[in-house]
């Protein structure tokens, strides 16, 4: 059996070496840091001696925590269902979002964040295209897709609109920081309907 050394809320990041025992059950690899023995580290209990402090994040395969699964699932079933509504009621269509889910599995900050830095910001530079009928036609016709995706930091953002899909990947845990702008994604859009 292996012994658990922390009692984490939320993972951080996963690499190998000691377990870490989530709230929820799983278990995950984690790699230990020394850290500073009068450090908050918030959710992280060591369980061995301080100050000693494990990172864990999922690897593709192994289970997501229990509050990653639920924000999932609430982003799933509700908000990107009426992001869609909301965009049929702009331009008078619905367009679809694709979101590359395992990008956010290890990243509970970036799935708080997801639909404000990018779907908030795409129906803003909407409402500015469709102002009138001609921009709502533009829409209607030349945007077909919406993909999503989170990297981990600002050099890895990239947005491109091509072949009716506008493609924007965000570093969504840097917040605003790690978004496109409503005017960027109007320009782009915008310059290429």
């Amino acid at each position: 059996m292996t012994p658990t050394c922390f009692d984490a809320k939320y993972p951080v990041k996963l690499i190998s070496g000691v377990r870490v025992k989530m709230r929820d059950g799983v278990e995950l690899n984690a790699e230990i840091f020394r850290g500073d023995a009068d450090k908050d580290y918030g959710n992280l209990r060591p369980c061995i001696p301080a100050p000693i402090l494990a990172t864990a994040s999922y690897k593709q395969g192994e289970a997501m925590g229990l509050n990653e699964r639920r924000k999932i699932k609430e982003l799933q079933d509700t908000t990107f269902p009426a992001r869609v509504k909301e965009i049929e009621e702009i331009c008078g269509k619905p367009i679809s979002y694709e979101v590359d889910w395992e990008s956010l599995a290890d990243d509970a900050e970036g799935l708080n964040f997801i639909d404000n830095l990018s779907c908030h910001r795409l129906n803003m530079a909407l409402r500015v295209i469709c102002q009138d009928d001609m921009g709502k036609q533009a829409i209607r016709e030349g945007l077909r897709l919406i993909k999503l995706k989170n990297v981990k930091d600002k050099a890895a953002m990239k947005m491109s609109f091509d072949a009716g899909v506008l493609e924007m990947n965000c570093a969504y845990a840097q917040r605003t920081d790690g978004m496109f702008s409503d005017n960027a994604i109007r320009e782009l859009l915008v310059a290429k309907l």
